[in-house]
């Protein structure tokens, strides 16, 4: 039998449920006192629970703490594309607090919503969303308050639904002072094989208020960009460079690559000059070093055969050799 000895601390509702999986896991083995247990602090108030990894990642994002966050993503197994209760992911809500935690969170694959990236004017609209929900609350909590209810309750809860107003005004804030970011910068092309040419860059020198959280690369033919040939939406900017597949050899191609915010595209930047998928073989007009050698040692080895079977007849049909004589005597 397992004894197990604690006082509840809490409000009543948790010690009362405290007492009853307590009574209940005292009758049981140690592995139901466990589970009883992990079960009960699971419904606990979250002062006594171990805060989820991602809800405190959320957290120390909210209160702009970029040690806690660093801390986080260096020990933590976090996905950083959960959602909170607001419906925003970790980047969603960095881009509109903090330009430094948003670029720690790219640096670790955090990404964007889609839908985010598709139109743009979501973000606002489902703020003001937020916002209208939580006046709405605060204000009906005020609406009610009188002497007979649980004042002391029902302020906690209108102070926190005011919190979460002015958090979103202040969301909303950041947003609209925000434009679409400036041009990347370092722009170059090489050339990385006869069908494939790589482009790299960095970040925007001017974020505009909010850090480039995609980048557009395009490639044309022709230096206008009309017609454009192709593009790749890059949202993974652990690496910012990317390797254009699949080229026509010999043909000159344009490309150049515009910064994306929470506002929109930036302005694009274009490589210094084309390039033209190829190898050093096309540029000094020599032969590949191993072109032809499969026929040149296909040749070199039918001779080798040739001359080892003549060399056989010879040592086999030659008087006086034991090969010989063996071969006369079998007859």
């Amino acid at each position: 039998e397992v004894h197990y000895t604690a006082t509840p601390t809490g409000s009543p509702a948790f010690g009362s449920k405290f007492s009853k999986g307590f009574l209940r896991a005292r009758q049981n083995s140690e592995s139901d006192l466990e589970t009883a247990l992990g079960s009960l602090f699971r419904s606990g108030s979250k002062k006594n629970l171990l805060i989820d990894a991602t809800e405190a990642l959320f957290d120390a994002i909210e209160n702009q703490d970029i040690s806690q966050c660093q801390s986080l993503l260096e020990e933590q197994d976090i996905d950083l594309n959960a959602r909170n209760e607001d419906d925003l992911n970790p980047l969603d809500l960095a881009v509109m607090l903090n330009d430094s935690i948003a670029f720690l969170l790219l640096q670790y694959g955090a990404k964007d919503s889609l839908k985010y990236f598709k139109d743009p004017r979501l973000r606002e609209k489902h703020l003001l969303n937020l916002k209208k929900q939580a006046d709405r609350e605060w204000r009906a909590i005020g609406e009610i308050l009188s002497p007979t209810t649980n004042t002391k309750e029902m302020e906690k809860q209108m102070l926190k639904w005011r919190v979460k107003s002015q958090f979103f005004d202040k969301l909303l804030r950041n947003l609209r002072k925000a434009s679409p970011p400036g041009t990347p910068r370092g722009v170059s092309l090489i050339v990385s094989s006869d069908r494939s040419l790589t482009v790299r860059f960095s970040e925007p020198e001017v974020t505009n208020g909010a850090i480039a959280t995609r980048y557009k690369i395009e490639w044309s033919k022709e230096e206008h960009f009309t017609p454009e040939v192709g593009e790749f939406i890059m949202c993974d900017l652990r690496h910012k460079e990317y390797t254009i597949p699949d080229l026509d050899k010999g043909q000159k191609y344009f490309v150049r690559v515009s910064a994306f915010n929470m506002k929109g595209f930036g302005s694009p930047k274009a490589a210094p000059s084309y390039a033209i998928p190829s190898s050093w073989h096309d540029c000094n007009n020599t032969q590949p070093r191993f072109q032809g050698c499969t026929i040149q040692m296909e040749i070199i080895l039918a001779e080798m055969n040739q001359a080892f079977s003549v060399q056989q007849h010879e040592t086999v049909t030659a008087p006086g050799t034991p090969i010989a004589n063996s071969k006369r005597s079998i007859k």
